[in-house]
């Protein structure tokens, strides 16, 4: 791991319903999530959400990116830069199942 770089894996291979556990990211400003899909990928919804504590029980706030299922079919990476921000800790949820047969997943990567 290099110092003051962000590298997490938040999903692999998902195709149901899932949140994802927190990952800490305070002090980085700049954050891109990839999702990447293997298979056959035609839908799914999947969203970022944050808040200012990894284990906060309340609604967690949406981040505004959009992240498209159908569009890394065949093994493409959709890369969504997250707007520069003070987040504290982020997870990811699979709130429809992915359809057509593959699975996604999800790295951020940040410094």
């Amino acid at each position: 791991m290099i110092l003051g770089y962000l590298n997490v894996n938040l999903l692999d291979a998902q195709i149901g319903t899932v949140t994802t556990g927190p990952v800490d990211v305070r002090g980085f400003t700049q954050i891109t999530a990839y999702l990447y899909g293997t298979g056959t990928v035609s839908g799914g919804t999947v969203k970022l959400s944050e808040a200012h504590d990894g284990a906060y029980a309340g609604t967690w706030s949406d981040i505004d990116v959009t992240l498209t299922p159908s569009t890394v079919t065949g093994g493409a990476v959709q890369a969504n830069a997250l707007p520069l921000g003070g987040y504290g800790f982020i997870r990811a949820q699979v709130t429809g199942a992915i359809t057509g047969g593959g699975s996604i997943g999800i790295q951020l990567v940040g410094c």
